[in-house]
């Protein structure tokens, strides 16, 4: 009886521009506190400057950079597992047997057909076409 091992092919996260917003955020955040505290302003307005940079820094940085982390696909030799969720633990598994077909357009990204189910749309990713040609190639074998 021969087993054959599952073996991870590649990982892919979401183009890192994704995170362009959080980044400017943070340096408006940063320069904003450095004005507040080389100014003498009253103690009310030292706490408002501080929370509302907390929120800011939270909604606007540490949630997406968060979730930028944890959202992952991984490609293996027998399914691609894709991760989602803000601690990653939302997981869809999609067996290689069970796709029929990659599609790529610009308005959907790439599309991965299941012969039954939900199809499997990847978005976001830097070169799709180029990717959608390669799990073409590589789902052909």
């Amino acid at each position: 009886m021969s087993f054959e091992q599952e073996q991870t092919l590649a990982r892919l996260r979401r183009r890192p521009s994704a995170l362009w917003l959080g980044h400017l955020v943070l340096a408006a955040v940063c320069a904003g506190l450095t004005w507040s505290s080389l100014r003498p302003l009253p103690q009310w307005l030292n706490y408002t400057i501080d929370a509302s940079a907390a929120l800011l820094l939270l909604f606007f940085w540490l949630i997406p950079a968060w979730r930028f982390a944890t959202n992952v696909i991984d490609f293996t030799s027998a399914r691609i597992i894709v991760h989602g969720g803000v601690f990653g633990r939302v997981k869809r598994d999609v067996q290689v047997s069970a796709i029929t077909s990659v599609e790529y357009s610009r308005a959907t990204g790439i599309t991965v057909n299941l012969g039954q189910g939900e199809p499997l749309i990847l978005k976001g990713f830097s070169r799709p076409k180029a990717l959608a040609e390669t799990l073409r190639k590589t789902l052909a074998k």
